[in-house]
């Protein structure tokens, strides 16, 4: 009865620490332009690295238990286990992405990762075959796990004809001559968009002004400030009289490209207890410490390709004395880091209704959740050469000079609750040949929370987009194992559905081979993973609300090959 009071205790605690954490950090206003309910849903979306035994049986472990890894999956699991246990996994990542824009011709992205898989200890207290009594000891556990991986890198390039035009035919390049055509997919350059929001609503030449004299400018027009210090936006009255304002913007077709490069992942501390009742009925319990963060470098280049004459950004008059540039790239530049640091609790369950049978049961609560979000973008340009209009010749400027770089960075720290996770599981076992195991898991993506520190209102809309978006999902996970001797060979597949809509589904198979040993067990597995058809928007940037990049469609590759080394003591 003490044990069951102490495990009872060590969960109740658990979920009163999740539900009184707080988020750390200095809070400041929102950033401009990035949907904090996206984090939230990254940060639950997982594809775990366990021990190598249990990745090359599909990840199965709910109704199987005897794996270290039972820890963060099923912790009745751990009571199993007979002996003190040290356990290694590694693993080798190579993720590769096909991508295309529009139809256009794929392009590809390679990376490759070494990181730690699983790493962690058993301590076992069982009951020697002499000893009497119902409840045979247990074993506790303390585990490392990496619950998912961020490492890719996309990329893509596609060339446009000129869109600053004044297609309407009301003398002026507005917002509605930026969208090319016959084309409802917002494909947008950025030279015509900064152009057209100078006189966007509120736009005047007074916030003109206060571009080149006044750092104070409000969040959301602090692309005015970018634009003037990379001088793509410029004044030809050093008064910054009305009318001054110009816009640096020659006329050709525009080479669009990006490079989109993600690193980070998701790890979990988890301490877990499982007991055994005469070897039959098996409970457990545990905690879970998550932490996870994600970086994102985006590079987004537009090159003018077959220059000609400058045009006006506010008119979209040619200007027969201005000089120009006939080199010119304008770079985008994003960064983005998420971090996270949680807390959850799991029970579980396993009963064995014959020898040759187990099922299993495990809940998870939702993890508590405290978040931090930065990010920063850059605008600048490189002109190259300069064009004097006649009777002046060219001017040559040295190439890959960057000229007027301008950043901007916002930081926000908020809080959000993860979803249910309920498992179920079953066996069927030879001892003389080895086992089949499946498993399914129902996740409550639905049910997850995103809300400002000290549960204030102020993320509401993106509340709104969460409930909106997200979807609940079963996963489904199955493997079997062959057994000769000392030797086991084994194969698996999962099906991981994505937490919303437009999420692509994980669909993954796997082999793996072990050897057991007196004092030591070896195990080799090979997962391949793939994500098809999966819409990657470049930029959204609420910043400039009228400049959005087509999705790009991504179709990712993963092979991970996981070595684990385990030894009893």
């Amino acid at each position: 009865m003490k044990l069951y009071n102490q495990i009872a205790a060590a969960v109740v605690i658990g979920l009163v620490w999740a539900a009184a954490l707080p988020a750390a950090g200095q809070t400041t206003t929102p950033a401009i332009g990035y949907g904090y309910w996206e984090d939230v849903v990254l940060m639950n979306s997982q594809n775990p690295n366990y021990t190598a035994r249990s990745m090359g049986i599909g990840g199965t472990q709910v109704g199987l238990g005897a794996d270290i890894s039972n820890a963060s999956t099923n912790p009745a699991g751990l009571g199993m286990l007979r002996r003190n246990e040290f356990n290694i996994s590694t693993s080798l990542l190579f993720s590769k992405s096909s991508n295309v824009l529009d139809a256009g011709t794929a392009t590809t992205g390679n990376r490759s990762q070494f990181h730690i898989g699983t790493l962690g200890g058993a301590f076992s207290t069982m009951k020697s075959e002499i000893e009497g009594g119902s409840f045979r000891g247990g074993t506790f556990a303390l585990t490392l796990t990496r619950l998912a991986n961020f490492n890719s890198v996309r990329s893509y390039s596609t060339t446009r004809p000129y869109i600053g035009k004044d297609y309407n035919g009301d003398g002026s390049i507005t917002k509605g001559d930026s969208l090319l055509p016959g084309d409802n997919s917002f494909n947008f350059n950025l030279f015509g968009i900064i152009a057209d929001e100078t006189r966007g609503p509120g736009i005047n030449n007074n916030i003109l002004s206060k571009a080149a004299n006044d750092p104070s400018l409000s969040a959301d027009q602090y692309w005015i400030r970018q634009a003037w210090g990379s001088f793509l936006l410029d004044n030809s009255d050093e008064n910054n009289s009305v009318g001054g304002w110009y816009f640096n913007q020659p006329n050709g077709d525009i080479l669009q490209s990006a490079t989109i490069k993600t690193s980070g992942r998701i790890q979990q501390f988890d301490f877990a207890y499982g007991g055994n009742f005469n070897d039959k009925f098996y409970v457990g319990g545990g905690i879970g410490v998550p932490f996870g963060k994600q970086e994102i470098n985006v590079t987004y280049d537009e090159q003018l390709l077959n220059v000609k004459a400058p045009r006006d950004g506010f008119d979209g008059r040619p200007v027969p004395d201005q000089s120009f540039w006939t080199g010119f790239v304008t770079r985008r530049g994003f960064n983005t880091k998420i971090d996270m640091l949680g807390i959850n609790a799991k029970l579980g369950a396993i009963y064995k209704p014959t020898a040759w049978s187990r099922i299993g049961l495990s809940i998870q609560t939702p993890t508590a959740m405290a978040m931090s979000y930065e990010a920063s973008n850059t605008l600048s340009a490189d002109f190259g050469t300069i064009r004097v209009r006649p009777p002046f010749d060219s001017v040559p400027v040295a190439p890959g000079i960057i000229i007027g770089e301008v950043d901007r960075t916002n930081t926000y720290t908020y809080n959000a609750t993860g979803p249910w996770r309920i498992a179920a599981g079953g066996t069927l076992l030879s001892s003389q040949y080895g086992f089949v195991t499946a498993e399914a898991t129902y996740i409550n993506y639905g049910g997850m929370k995103v809300r400002g520190k000290g549960g204030s209102n102020a993320l509401s809309g993106d509340q709104a987009l969460l409930s909106k978006n997200a979807q609940d999902a079963i996963q489904i996970r199955a493997g079997v194992e062959g057994k000769y001797d000392i030797h086991r060979f084994r194969v698996g597949g999962s099906y991981l559905p994505g937490a919303v809509a437009t999420a692509a589904d994980l669909v993954g198979i796997s082999a793996g081979y072990g050897i057991r040993m007196t004092n030591f067990y070896l195990d080799l597995a090979l997962n391949r993973y793939v994500e098809k058809d999966k819409l990657y928007t470049v930029i959204n940037d609420a910043s400039l609300p009228y400049f959005k990049t087509s999705p790009v469609k991504s179709d990712i590759s993963n092979l991970m090959v996981q070595l684990t080394f385990g030894s009893y003591f």
